[in-house]
């Protein structure tokens, strides 16, 4: 049988004189060729025989036997120096890559503010679900609400979820908060404002990123499942899912293109009991390298797995750092119906329980697969995921919108990092439903979009460095930024967050399947958006618009300016903070002086 072959992931680069330099970053190895080669070297994104692939680029040559015997002797030439990878060897790394050993998930965090009845139910059931596969897990929950009767509350839930199921639980309201980061403000020389800015966030606001950040701090060195305090953990597995592991790399999909009700069946038909508990799913994946992944896989999954899995496997590189589920009944602003939330429209299918039932975000794209999914670059949020903390990562984005967007992205944008999209889902029940969306926000930008082209702008260029490197040069980068610079780049960012949203709205309304009401209300922001990203201050991401003493659209450019400085800075100090924190929770010395501090069920902290 004849060898397949395949591209590595290549780049075209201007070389000396008129060549074109063709390399591969995962074979650390190049080609210099004419343009007219460079413009029909393909990246197939299957096998094949190298004669298949050279008949395919000499037909997109304009055919002459001199450049047709010029690409020939380039694909043999590729095939020497590794830019073109036979299947035998990916079969190969495959089978001999041994399993990353790793110790079960037993830490649970949970963030919250002010809601002591949810945070209850949410750590019940995932103390009870870990029970039924023999677990025994401790909990840190962390309240930055501000609230002492919230934290009093909040106490008192979380002591009766102690007492009754035996387990740890660690709570951090305000005053252990700032005990931990005095902690490591004592044990390194990060500013103060950048501390705080990263573990309590902009002054005034909600912070779930922040909070988030405490908790990864407080996690370091761990393998940890976060969730939600509006999440219940009642796992269930998609219908239609099997266990064949897919490895997928391409664009960024958004929900907002599903239909709420996939193939005119509710979620519910969708949807079975789990025949494996939430945590053994995330064991299954978690720390885990893309090449065992793959091991199982038929012959025929193998040819068309993507070219960065393939520079994965053969590099041996490729460990899955987090694991996301999937969300029942989310009634967040993921799903086409919340379009219509924008223009206050509730038609019987959009009331609250309609909502719930009909409304999919992360567990759309997991029904898309139809199985796990492996991705590349892919920023889904999630309210439920498993990270791999053995080894350092990013921060969240201290804002409280798309910060968990923005983590997945940063995450999964190393080259060494994948990420897992479970087929199971997890509940969402708030205790509210939000029936109607800020119409300015539907039609500003966030920060977290922001921050997205920024960072990826400067990610890519430096992902051949460690993670701390890695992060320590992004943040130079964006600490450093003068305000014109920032000033370009927030222009260049809005512009392509327009064009992209606009796509969406257009892909929306030439759907033949999208509801009418839900086509109207769509037109409708269409034309907002386009009005919006003609004014002065669209730039300007809607948490800080309006912030500044006078509101003036040059005093919010400067929030602007600074958030993004200092987030440079945070992203520079990150690994120190983390390294002062690890093992905090265990210290018991030192967590000790962390008073008042939960410590449950004879558990003396």
């Amino acid at each position: 049988m004849r060898e397949l072959y395949r591209w590595l992931p290549l780049q075209k680069i201007p070389a000396a004189g008129i060549g074109i330099a063709v390399w591969s970053r995962g074979a650390c190895q190049h080609l210099v060729v004419t343009p007219a080669i460079a413009g029909v070297l393909c990246e197939h994104d299957t096998f094949r025989t190298v004669e298949d692939l050279i008949a395919d680029a000499q037909s997109k040559a304009w055919a002459n036997s001199e450049i047709c015997e010029s690409i020939s002797q380039t694909f043999h030439e590729a095939i020497r120096c590794g830019l073109l990878i036979p299947l035998s060897r990916v079969k190969s790394a495959v089978a001999d890559t041994p399993d990353k050993s790793s110790h079960p998930l037993a830490t649970l965090i949970v963030p919250t503010a002010g809601r002591p009845a949810l945070v209850r139910r949410c750590v019940a059931s995932f103390v009870h679900d870990a029970s039924l596969s023999g677990r025994r897990i401790q909990v840190v929950v962390s309240d930055n609400s501000g609230n002492p009767d919230s934290e009093r509350n909040c106490r008192a839930e979380l002591e009766q979820v102690a007492q009754l199921n035996d387990v740890k639980v660690t709570f951090v309201g305000a005053i252990e908060a700032r005990a931990i980061r005095e902690e490591i403000l004592r044990q390194t020389n990060v500013p103060i404002e950048t501390l705080n800015f990263l573990l309590s966030g902009i002054p005034g606001k909600p912070n779930i990123g922040a909070n988030r950040n405490l908790l990864l701090v407080l996690a370091s060195g761990r393998r940890v499942l976060s969730a939600d305090s509006d999440m219940i953990c009642e796992p269930r597995r998609f219908r239609d899912a099997n266990s064949t592991t897919r490895e997928f790399c391409g664009p960024t999909i958004s929900a907002v293109e599903y239909r709420a009700a996939p193939d005119g069946r509710s979620l519910e038909e969708q949807t079975v009991r789990s025949s494996r508990f939430l945590w053994d799913s995330h064991d299954e994946v978690l720390g885990r390298r893309c090449a065992t992944m793959l091991r199982d896989c038929l012959q025929s999954d193998l040819l068309t797995i993507s070219g960065d899995a393939v520079k994965s496997v053969i590099r041996g590189v490729g460990t899955i750092r987090a694991s996301y589920s999937g969300i029942y009944g989310d009634p967040g602003i993921h799903c086409r119906p919340s379009l219509a939330f924008m223009f206050n429209q509730t038609p019987n299918s959009l009331r609250p329980a309609g909502v719930c039932d009909e409304a999919l975000t992360t567990g759309d794209m997991v029904i898309a697969a139809k199985s796990t999914l492996i991705s590349r670059g892919g920023p889904w949020p999630g309210g439920c995921f498993g990270i791999d903390l053995s080894e350092v990562g990013p921060p969240f984005m201290p804002c409280y919108q798309g910060e968990d967007w923005l983590f997945g992205l940063l995450l999964s944008s190393r080259p060494d990092s994948y990420v897992a999209h479970l087929a199971e889902a997890v509940l969402h029940r708030p205790s509210c439903v939000r029936v109607t969306v800020n119409y300015d926000a539907a039609i500003s930008i966030r920060m977290a979009d922001i921050m997205r082209g920024l960072c990826m702008s400067t990610a890519a260029a430096k992902s051949s460095l460690s993670t701390r490197d890695w992060l320590y040069q992004m943040g130079t980068e964006l600490s450093q930024a003068s305000d014109d610079d920032l000033n370009q780049w927030l222009h260049g960012v809005s512009w392509s967050y327009y064009r992209s949203l606009m796509t969406t709205l257009e892909r929306i309304s030439m759907d033949t399947d999208t509801p009418d009401s839900v086509i109207e209300a769509t037109d409708h922001l269409r034309r907002a958006v386009d009005r919006a990203i003609r004014r002065a201050d669209f730039i300007v991401p809607f948490e800080l618009r309006g912030q500044s003493a006078n509101g003036t659209t040059e005093e919010a450019l400067n929030d602007t300016y600074s958030f993004i400085n200092l987030f440079g800075r945070g992203l520079r100090q990150w690994p120190a903070i983390v390294a002062a924190a690890e093992g905090l929770v265990e210290r018991a010395a030192g967590y000790g002086q962390l008073r008042p501090k939960c410590s449950y069920a004879g558990h003396e902290g």
